[in-house]
C-alpha cells in the first residue's frame, strides 16, 4: 500500500487511478488564510500571535473530490 503526503495534483491522480491508496492533505488554503489573518490582526490591533491546530485530512478515492486541489486533476 502506498500513501503519500501533501495531496498534490499528481498524487490525487495516483489515488484516482489506484496507484496510491491515499494522500494526506494539510489544508494549504486554510494555512495561508489563518496565517494572514493572524498577521493582519497583529499589525493592526497588536493581537498576540497564537498557534492554531489544523487537522490534516486523509484523501482516498472515496473523498477525492474534496481535496483542495482537485480542480487541477486532469
Amino acid at each position: 500500500m502506498v500513501v503519500g503526503f501533501d495531496a498534490l495534483p499528481d498524487a490525487l491522480v495516483a489515488v484516482r487511478d489506484g496507484e496510491m491508496a491515499a494522500t494526506v492533505e494539510q489544508l494549504p488554503a486554510e494555512q495561508v488564510e489563518t496565517s494572514m489573518t493572524a498577521l493582519v490582526d497583529f499589525i493592526r490591533d497588536k493581537k498576540p500571535l497564537e498557534s492554531k491546530k489544523l487537522t490534516p485530512v486523509v484523501i482516498t478515492k472515496d473523498n477525492l473530490n474534496q481535496a483542495e486541489r482537485y480542480n487541477e486533476v486532469k
